[in-house]
């Protein structure tokens, strides 16, 4: 490993979150892939509020948006991954912006509310149903 890079376990998820929270960023290297990866730190950080910066595979995140709550760079391409990080790292008020804009995506449209009524209209449509009824669960009949 260069000099200035440090690798280290953060132990558990409450020091995986310390680190989003402290971070200016996040960068998320993959290699080229046809399958989904790297979306749940991906995700992670977005929630925690970080621009991303993430390796464009065959199947990117839909949740990542160019340029909006993040940046994509081309695999293999460490002059490109360096340029765009060193971006984000002289434009701090960029990367906040775009921070702030993943956030608000994951809260409106990745949250567990936002989960939970799509597959509520999922489960209604494939019982026939037009939705259930928004009172309390114990008061739901079904």
């Amino acid at each position: 490993m260069p000099p200035n890079v440090e690798m280290r376990s953060y132990g558990n998820y409450a020091g995986l979150r310390e680190l989003y929270r402290r971070a200016r960023l996040v960068v998320v290297p993959l290699h080229p892939a046809r399958h989904a990866c790297g979306y749940a730190v991906i995700a992670e950080a977005m929630a925690m509020g970080r621009a991303v910066i993430a390796t464009l595979t065959e199947v990117p995140p839909d949740f990542l948006v160019p340029g909006i709550s993040g940046l994509f760079t081309q695999p293999h391409d460490v002059e490109g991954l360096r340029a765009t990080i060193q971006r984000l790292l002289d434009a701090p008020e960029e990367a906040a912006e775009m921070g702030r804009n993943a956030r608000t995506a994951m809260e409106q449209s990745h949250s567990l509310e936002a989960y939970c009524d799509r597959l509520e209209k999922v489960v209604a449509n494939s019982i026939g149903k037009s939705s259930f009824s928004t009172g309390p669960v114990s008061d739901r009949s079904g």
